[in-house]
This record gives C-alpha cells, sequence and structure tokens, in this order.
C-alpha cells in the first residue's frame, strides 16, 4: 500500500516528471511534516530540562503542542478529503505494468552508472529469464510472489559492484542494492531479496544461518537460493562478456533438465564454468542438468523446410 509520507519521499526519486509539477506542494507538506518532527524532538528535551521551573514547563509544553497541532491541520487540509492533493496524486500514479515497468527503468538507469559491463547485464538477464520460464513451463520450478521480477532485477544488478572492484564484487552488489529505496511498487524485503540473489552468483554457495539468507523470511529463503542457481547458470554462459550465447532452450527428458545454448561450444572454456555454475541450481531442481549446444534455425531455412513438406 503507498502510503502519503512514501509518497512524499519515493516521488522525487523514481517519478522525475511528476515531481515537477508537484514540486512545488510537496516540498511544502515535507516542510510541514519536517517541522511537526522538530517540534517533537524539542519536546522530548524539553522533558528532559531540570533546570526549568514548573511554570515555565506548562507554558513552552502549551506553545509546542499550539504549534504542532496548527502545521498537522494544515497537512490534514491538504491531504484529507474527497479534492485533495492525495487523490489527485494517486490518480496520477502508474498503474499496474506501467509502475513496474517506471520501476524497472529506474533500477537499469542506476544499473547503467555503475556497472562497467552493462551489456553483459542485460544479456544475463534475458538468459536467466529464459531459464527461469522454461522451468516454470515444464513444471521444474513453481512459481512465487513477484519470484520473476525478483530474478530479473538481480540479473540486471549483479555486477554493480564492479564500479569498485573485481574481486569480490559480488558481496560489494549485495551492500550496493540494499542501499536502494524501494521504488514504487516494491518493498524492503523484495530489495533485500534481490540483494541476496545477487550476492551469491558466483563465489562461495549460500550457506544457512549467513547474514543475507537469516534476514530474510524463512518462507522465501529456498525460494531466493533457487533463483540465485539460475542467475549462476546463466551468468556463467557469458563468462569470456563476449556473448557469444544469446539464447537459451529448456527442456525436460529421462529425468533431466536439457539447455541448450545458441552459440554454445561444448569444447570451449566456458563449458568448464558451467560444469561448476549448474550444481546449485541442480541441488534446488532435484535432478541433474545437462548442457548442450544448439544451432538456431534462420528463418530462410525454415521457409525452405516448409516448402518441401508443400511438394
Amino acid at each position: 500500500m503507498i502510503t502519503e509520507r512514501t509518497l512524499l519521499i519515493e516521488v522525487e526519486n523514481f517519478l522525475p516528471q511528476r515531481h515537477e509539477r508537484w514540486g512545488k506542494d510537496l516540498r511544502e507538506l515535507q516542510d510541514l511534516l519536517g517541522e511537526v518532527h522538530d517540534l517533537d524532538v524539542l519536546g522530548a528535551i524539553l522533558r528532559g530540562r531540570r533546570d526549568f521551573g514548573h511554570e515555565q514547563r506548562l507554558h513552552w509544553q502549551k506553545k509546542i503542542r499550539e504549534e504542532r497541532q496548527q502545521r498537522l491541520a494544515k497537512y490534514r487540509h491538504r491531504m484529507a478529503g474527497p479534492h485533495t492533493l492525495w487523490r489527485v496524486w494517486r490518480a496520477e500514479l502508474p498503474k499496474n505494468g506501467t509502475l513496474e515497468n517506471a520501476a524497472a527503468a529506474r533500477l537499469r538507469t542506476w544499473a547503467s552508472f555503475l556497472d562497467p559491463d552493462i551489456e553483459h547485464s542485460r544479456l544475463v538477464t534475458q538468459l536467466a529469464l529464459q531459464l527461469y520460464d522454461g522451468l516454470v513451463r515444464d513444471r521444474i520450478l513453481h512459481t512465487g510472489k513477484n519470484t520473476r521480477r525478483i530474478l530479473e532485477a538481480a540479473a540486471l544488478l549483479h555486477d554493480v559492484g564492479r564500479a569498485r572492484a573485481k574481486q569480490g564484487h559480488h558481496k560489494d552488489s549485495y551492500r550496493l542494492i540494499r542501499k536502494i529505496v524501494p521504488p514504487l511498487g516494491w518493498t524492503l524485503q523484495d530489495l533485500r531479496a534481490v540483494a541476496a540473489v545477487a550476492r551469491y552468483h558466483c563465489g562461495a554457495l549460500p550457506r544457512s544461518g549467513q547474514k543475507c539468507l537469516a534476514q530474510l523470511p524463512p518462507s522465501r529463503r529456498s525460494a531466493i537460493v533457487c533463483l540465485a542457481g539460475i542467475l549462476r547458470l546463466a551468468d556463467a554462459f557469458d563468462l569470456s562478456h563476449e556473448r557469444k550465447v544469446r539464447r537459451l532452450h529448456v527442456g525436460r527428458h529421462d529425468g533431466a533438465v536439457i539447455v541448450r545454448g545458441e552459440g554454445y561450444d561444448e569444447a570451449g572454456p566456458t563449458a568448464e564454468r558451467l560444469a561448476a555454475a549448474r550444481y546449485l541450481l541442480e541441488v534446488n531442481c532435484h535432478m541433474p542438468i545437462l548442457v548442450r549446444s544448439r544451432t538456431p534455425i534462420h528463418k530462410s531455412v525454415m521457409r525452405s523446410s516448409v516448402r518441401q513438406r508443400g511438394r
């Protein structure tokens, strides 16, 4: 649920076009809320002072209450009722897919300033979602709330830590993502899940009791580890950052998951990385994962095949 305070904080960060229209009113309301907070702090300081007499204390307590009530009354006048700013703003907020697209665009922009190879991360995002969709289609993976969106964001942001260092960048990515103010439509728990998935896209395997997992609700931990396995495998397909593998096809055959990559060379250096990277996902899918090459079928070949069948 979007509250007034959440709206005031986040519109400037995530909806700059609306902020241009709403800026004056937003600043006024933020000032009112800030002054109410300052008066509350002043009241707390007054209660702790021992050098005020009883009459002085009562005088200043009354003055603080009056000033506080004046500001709250002005705030409520602007934000309550059938024709208030709150209703106007809510009516103009993006809805459904538009809101989600706005949040995703904001995350992409943020990632592009930090990630030294954003094209690699965009490709890994595509590969990760192809893996995810194939696993869901074949009922190997069961979806949960926001799982695809969390995977997409984690894949896009998984390398932002490279802005700080190459070694241990996955840990830096985790820390940077956790500092993001959640976009409209996202919760703090969603961002923590994204950070955890990005944290385990490489490096040591996740273990129970680790801080980044312990801070998540127990009901979400297994899903987060599974998403990390998907991202780890997707990232391994572009180990060289040369973007040779452009598409993945997922199928289920004889008790195994078959992943075929267009442009993947089974004898190349990527094969060794994939052999290790698939382990985490295998454990969570409870079946082996076999990676194979696949030659893309061009449209001209498909048309020729159709013509031959038609003769």
